[in-house]
């Protein structure tokens, strides 16, 4: 570690490429510092995310007009073009503290479901074992230069928030109406392909099936399983159309296991066989 004017600190610093920010997220920074009897930070902004993880001692941080105090196993985030400072409380502990600083499109949306935001960035206890070891592997990973080392960084960093994300949302987000409809709308546009059926929807999102179909026909105006065969007629009336597949090709395609179900319901969907569509 370097000697700085109130801390002990060493970094890695990673400039992204094109490549880079083909990703979700990418990193730009990690660290870990000791700090000084005197250490602040701030106040200042960043353009970029920088989660602190408090290893030992403890830390007050300063956002809007709120403060928080931190210790060991707690962290906090710092949000680009917010204004912060945060300081060392005087502890028994030294303050040692790990950062990682990163960016992309996936980052805010990842921050949200671990429960950090601008209003709260912080969280109490959410250091264990596991994220402890995660951090000793970033920094090692991130001190060898090289794009594999960088991709195993990215990984490192999926795997810190899964830990970060609380096993189940908070009730109030997980029966929200309006969410989970349009959190089952996404699930199926994404994977009805996949032959996935009702129950794997509901099961998904973590719904009562019969709760779930019941809301889903009141909310969108069909049931679920009428919504999931219009994207598969659509799909394959697209493709029946506009290339060259065979019919038992276009089944499999959109989520049928063979040619007769397929053309079963595409005459119950349109009242003609794909194959009288196609002329």
């Amino acid at each position: 570690m370097r000697e700085y004017s109130s801390e002990f600190m060493e970094a890695w610093y990673h400039t992204p490429d094109d490549f880079d920010r083909m990703g979700g997220i990418w990193p730009l920074r990690i660290g870990r510092n000791v700090a000084k009897p005197d250490y602040r930070s701030g106040p200042r902004q960043i353009d970029y995310y920088s989660i602190h993880f408090v290893r030992e001692g403890s830390v007050e941080l300063l956002y809007g007009n709120q403060t928080a105090v931190l210790g060991k196993g707690d962290l906090f985030c710092l949000f680009p073009h917010v204004t912060y400072v945060y300081r060392i409380v005087p502890s028994p502990r030294t303050l040692e503290m790990v950062w990682l600083a990163f960016d992309g499109d996936q980052a805010g949306p990842m921050l949200a479901m671990a429960g950090l935001s601008e209003q709260k960035p912080y969280l109490h206890g959410a250091v264990n074992k596991d994220l402890d070891i995660l951090l000793q592997q970033m920094l090692q990973v991130m001190s060898v230069r090289g794009t594999k080392y960088v991709l195993a960084l990215n990984g490192l960093m999926y795997r810190m928030f899964a830990g970060l994300i609380p096993e189940q949302e908070p009730e109030t987000v997980r029966t929200e109406t309006a969410g989970w409809v349009r959190q089952s709308i996404t699930f199926m546009n994404a994977h009805y392909a996949e032959q996935i059926t009702v129950a794997d929807v509901a099961g998904q999102i973590g719904i009562d099936r019969s709760h779930f179909s019941r809301v889903f026909s009141q909310t969108v105006g069909m049931p679920p399983v009428k919504y999931l065969q219009k994207l598969r007629m659509d799909r394959g009336s697209d493709l029946l159309r506009g290339t060259s597949l065979s019919i038992t090709e276009i089944a499999l395609t959109i989520g049928y296991p063979d040619l007769y179900s397929f053309t079963r319901a595409f005459r119950n969907h349109f009242g003609i066989s794909p194959r009288k569509f196609r002329e």
